[in-house]
């Protein structure tokens, strides 16, 4: 277990284990840094629909994520998870 402060960001790449074909994800985290959720949903539905889906357990974030979804690419997948809380 690393000793570090819960509090404090870790400043590590959060997919290390991918290598240099991972390229892409780190452009695509830069350059998403900040975005708003809309330009980064509509990016990822935008490269890699269809073979892409939302997943949501229905909360009100999921919720949330399904309307943005729906509103950029209303062919977009949609699959719940059944978490057994509602």
């Amino acid at each position: 277990m690393a000793d570090t402060d819960p509090i404090q960001p870790i400043h590590e790449p959060a997919v290390p284990f991918l290598g240099e074909e991972a390229g892409w994800v780190r452009d695509a985290a830069d350059r998403f840094e900040g975005a708003r959720a809309e330009e980064l949903l509509a990016w990822a539905l935008g490269t890699f629909h269809p073979r892409i889906a939302i997943s949501a357990a229905g909360g009100i974030d999921g919720l949330a994520l399904m309307d943005m979804a729906w509103r950029i690419n209303p062919d977009v997948r949609v699959f719940t998870l059944d978490t057994g809380r509602l």
